[in-house]
């Protein structure tokens, strides 16, 4: 939230006066609107959803718009200002309230109504120029660890270098891994352990250190590192440390040495191909909790996909955007166990600078599926006459949302649905 109201200020005071001058809108409407099952896909007749991004009593705002037949069947919109965000819904006395904290209220203070008015043509203008990265085909430079581990070297010797992190400093580094471990222990019983053990540790007032080497022959660099709890003059190694680096190519091991037996705590690696205009990067827990992420083209698209694996379970999902021919398509897919999700948008840019094209969802659970397609456009410049939206004065706590109030308010859209639509 802090870095977010920073970049909201830094935003405002690059604004020009041109820009503040502007009222400027962002639209995406919905329709042609069909809804899907397994056996049927229905139509609802002349139905229309908007989001607009626009000032509303110079205040940024972002309002949700739905129509049939032309005329207005809800309407709902949330508001920022310095202190507070509402969510209000046409047809109601009152609305919600979620106070900002004190720190970023303050923050948001500096630029009064004007300067938060300004947001609105500034993000627009962002939305309406801003292009998808590409993210591949970029060599990952080798990681050179000896800078941060210089004030520990002791000594080199034929181009390795001794290394030691005395237990005062290790401390720090035994307090946040068990804060993580904390923070991820859930139900896996190894990681329980793992608090334990820290936990441990803290409470006997032992200390560790970290010995160990650093070779770089140039082209590679190979850092080794022994754990050891120390206790009085007895040192006990625990654990082991491995990162090996080079020119597109990172791993990261450490396990716990117990007896004769080692386990695997972490692994990590990375590895790009720039001439494949591919990075893949690899993450385990214990040996047991897998996961999987790469970067590349494929058919003329940039895509990420992610692959989880673990307690019996697997998902992976995929984003996928770039050109096909004279249509920007921007895509994602997602499935966990038995349950997926698409979603995919295909436009193009007309040359009067509005975006038409579909949308289209589908949800599957394996039982049941649900689905929705429409037509799509999106645009910037001039939206809808938002001038009646009104604001109620009198605003709740947001924890004090009455769903009912708000279902019934919008009632008038599912009695527009049921009544205006066409089965296939």
């Amino acid at each position: 939230m802090k870095r977010m109201i920073a970049a909201i200020l830094a935003l405002v005071l690059l604004l020009s006066a041109g820009a503040l001058a502007e009222n400027r809108a962002a639209v995406v409407t919905l329709d042609n609107v069909c809804f899907q099952d397994k056996a049927h896909t229905v139509k609802v007749r002349d139905y229309a959803v908007s989001l607009v991004l626009e000032n509303i009593d110079n205040l940024p705002a972002l309002a949700l718009l739905i129509d049939g037949a032309g005329e207005p069947l809800a309407t709902a919109v949330a508001q920022l200002s310095s202190e507070q965000m509402v969510f209000a819904v046409d047809g109601m006395d009152y609305g919600y309230k979620a106070q900002i904290p004190a720190a970023q209220a303050a923050q948001l203070a500096q630029l009064g109504d004007e300067g938060l008015a300004a947001l609105v043509p500034a993000l627009v203008s962002v939305l309406d120029q801003a292009e998808m990265p590409t993210l591949t085909g970029m060599d990952v430079p080798k990681l050179d660890l000896t800078g941060a581990l210089s004030p520990y070297i002791t000594g080199t010797s034929n181009g390795v270098s001794e290394f030691e992190i005395p237990a005062a400093e290790f401390d720090k580094l035994l307090e946040q891994a068990l804060q993580m471990a904390k923070s991820q222990g859930g139900n896996l019983s190894k990681l329980n352990q793992m608090t334990e053990m820290l936990e441990k540790l803290k409470a006997e007032g032992k200390g560790a250190t970290v010995k160990g080497t650093i070779s770089d022959d140039g082209t590679t660099q190979k850092v080794d590192g022994d754990i050891s709890i120390v206790s009085g003059r007895k040192s006990t190694s625990v654990a082991a440390l491995s990162i090996v680096s080079a020119m597109n190519s990172w791993r990261l091991a450490i396990s716990i040495q117990k007896g004769f037996l080692s386990l695997n705590v972490v692994t990590a690696s990375m590895i790009a191909r720039p001439a494949e205009e591919r990075i893949d990067v690899g993450f385990s827990v214990f040996g047991g909790l897998d996961f999987a992420m790469a970067v590349f083209k494929e058919d003329g698209l940039q895509k990420i996909t992610f692959d989880a694996s673990g307690l019996g379970q697997k998902s992976w999902l995929e984003f996928a955007y770039g050109k096909q021919g004279d249509s920007d398509l921007l895509s994602f897919s997602a499935q966990l166990d038995n349950m997926s999700l698409t979603a995919n948008a295909n436009t193009t840019m007309g040359g009067d600078g509005v975006r038409k094209g579909t949308l289209t969802y589908t949800l599957n659970n394996g039982a049941n599926v649900a689905g929705m397609s429409a037509d799509v456009t999106m645009y910037t410049g001039e939206g809808p006459d938002l001038g009646g939206i009104v604001i109620p004065t009198n605003l709740k706590p947001i924890d004090q949302m009455d769903k009912k109030a708000i279902s019934k308010a919008f009632e008038p859209v599912k009695t527009y649905i049921a009544n205006n639509t066409t089965m296939n």
